[in-house]
C-alpha cells in the first residue's frame, strides 16, 4: 500500500504506511524484508527532503540485504544512495553509482520498479545539472565496472 500511495504522489502517506510495514517486518526478523522496508522508506524521505534520515534507511537497508545476500534491494539500496550523493553535491560518485547499479539491475534481469523509477529520474536531473552527457556515460561506465564491495564502500561515503 505504500508503494501505491508513493506512486500516486503521496509521499507523507507512503512513509507512514512504510513505517507500520517496518514494524511488523520487525517482528519477524526477516533481513529480507526489513530490508525492503528500509529500502522504501529511504525513498519516501528523499521526496520528503529529509535526506538524513533517508540516507540511514538506505545504508540500514543495504546492511541488511547484504547480511541476506538479497541482491535486488543491495541494488536498490545503492541506487538511493546514488540519488542523495547526486542531491548532496557529489554528482561523480552519484553517476558512477548508478553505472554499478545499472550493471546489478542487468545481472540479476531486475526492471525498475515505479519508485525505483522516479529515484533514477530524480538522480538523472541532479546529474545533468552539474555534468555534460559524455561525463555522465564515462562516470557511469567507471562504475559498472566496480565490485560490489567497492560499490559499497563509495556509497557509505555518501
Amino acid at each position: 500500500m505504500a508503494e501505491m500511495e508513493f506512486s500516486e504522489g503521496h509521499p507523507e502517506q507512503a512513509l507512514l504506511l512504510g513505517s507500520e510495514a517496518l514494524e511488523i517486518r520487525l517482528r519477524g526478523k526477516s533481513a529480507t524484508y526489513t530490508s525492503t522496508s528500509h529500502a522504501n522508506i529511504a525513498a519516501y524521505r528523499i521526496a520528503l527532503d529529509d535526506l538524513t534520515g533517508a540516507r540511514e534507511a538506505a545504508r540500514e537497508a543495504l546492511r541488511l540485504a547484504r547480511q541476506a545476500r538479497y541482491e535486488p534491494i543491495i541494488a536498490v539500496a545503492l541506487q538511493h544512495l546514488a540519488v542523495l550523493a547526486g542531491l548532496g553535491g557529489d554528482a561523480r560518485r552519484g553517476a558512477q553509482l548508478l553505472g554499478c547499479v545499472g550493471t546489478q539491475y542487468s545481472q540479476l534481469g531486475y526492471a525498475r520498479e515505479p519508485t525505483e523509477q522516479w529515484g533514477y529520474d530524480k538522480l538523472m536531473a541532479a546529474l545533468r545539472e552539474t555534468l555534460s552527457a559524455d561525463e555522465i556515460a564515462t562516470l557511469a561506465a567507471d562504475g559498472a565496472a566496480w565490485s560490489e564491495d567497492q560499490a559499497v564502500e563509495e556509497a557509505l561515503k555518501v
